[in-house]
């Protein structure tokens, strides 16, 4: 719900603007001890980068593109997602699973599930896009049983540590 109102709060005051923003939530399923992962991202904003990054002309319409250009997308978002448990880097270990990528209306929708135990620090770095847009704003939101962490990114922000209690 707090990100939620970040996010109105966000788009009202920068109505004149382009929005350039990102969404990531990470849930902890402790019953499966595991981590769901999901980011959001501006299609034409993704396709942007991905594209100038890769001298490509990627144009996301279907499911079958994140199929053909799967090893671009997963490089792009592990040069600039990491997500940490007790310092080990758990989104780049072999435990990580990518369950779904969804195309909506404007947007792309990353799914993933990684097994760990359950940690007691935790830390990200999200530099999502800041490569693309000085004004990049990506939000974060980590569950945890009844604990919700929030946090904005930005260009001079892109790392967060927290101790769940």
């Amino acid at each position: 719900m707090h990100i939620l109102f970040v996010l109105l709060q966000f788009v009202i005051l920068n109505i004149n603007h382009p929005v350039h923003i990102s969404i990531c939530n990470i849930e902890y399923m402790q019953e499966k001890n595991v981590y769901n992962i999901s980011i959001r991202l501006f299609t034409d904003d993704f396709e942007n980068i991905l594209n100038r990054q890769n001298q490509t002309n990627i144009k996301f319409t279907g499911k079958d593109d994140f199929k053909n250009y799967g090893k671009i997308i997963e490089k792009y978002i592990n040069n600039h997602f990491i997500f940490a448990v007790n310092e080990k880097n758990i989104f780049k270990t072999s435990d990580l699973n990518k369950i779904e990528t969804k195309l909506d209306e404007n947007t792309v929708w990353l799914y993933y599930e990684v097994k760990a135990t359950e940690g007691k620090k935790i830390s990200i770095k999200n530099t999502l896009l800041n490569d693309l847009y000085n004004d990049q704003n990506n939000l974060f939101l980590f569950t945890y049983k009844n604990t919700q962490e929030a946090f904005k990114f930005d260009k001079n922000n892109t790392t967060f540590e927290f101790v769940i209690k």
